[in-house]
């Protein structure tokens, strides 16, 4: 059966819950792809605080000013290097298909709401 005559042949809820299982699945990549890129941020994170870490209770004789501007450089060269921009779009993307899931979710309610005889709902208001 071809894909156009199937569509015309599926309900409005049909394709209605046919976008939510589309949209769910895109989100559910998006995340998966987001929790990666922050966990890419979080450990050149850990890097630096290691590399700080070590500066400030390993390095010996060294003079404290000297410790202060060698913690200040190794922090400004790993926030300056931290590329954001992915995980953002990220984020974004998925706040995004929430969004659209919800959109489809309202209008499948309001659907099923129609549907619904009505004096099925005015029990349901009643119980």
């Amino acid at each position: 059966m071809e894909r156009a005559q199937r569509e015309d042949e599926m309900s409005d809820i049909e394709r209605l819950e046919c976008g939510v299982y589309l949209v769910e699945s895109e989100m559910y990549l998006a995340s998966s792809q987001l929790q990666t890129a922050l966990h890419k941020l979080e450990g050149e994170i850990r890097g630096m605080a290691d590399d700080v870490h070590r500066l400030l209770c390993e390095s010996g004789r060294i003079p404290g000013e000297k410790k202060a501007f060698d913690i200040l450089a190794r922090i400004r060269e790993t926030v300056t290097g931290l590329d954001l921009a992915p995980a953002t779009e990220l984020a974004e993307s998925v706040a995004s298909l929430k969004g659209e899931i919800e959109g489809y979710e309202r209008q499948l309610a309001a659907l099923r709401e129609e549907s619904t005889p009505r004096e099925e709902r005015s029990l349901r208001v009643v119980a």
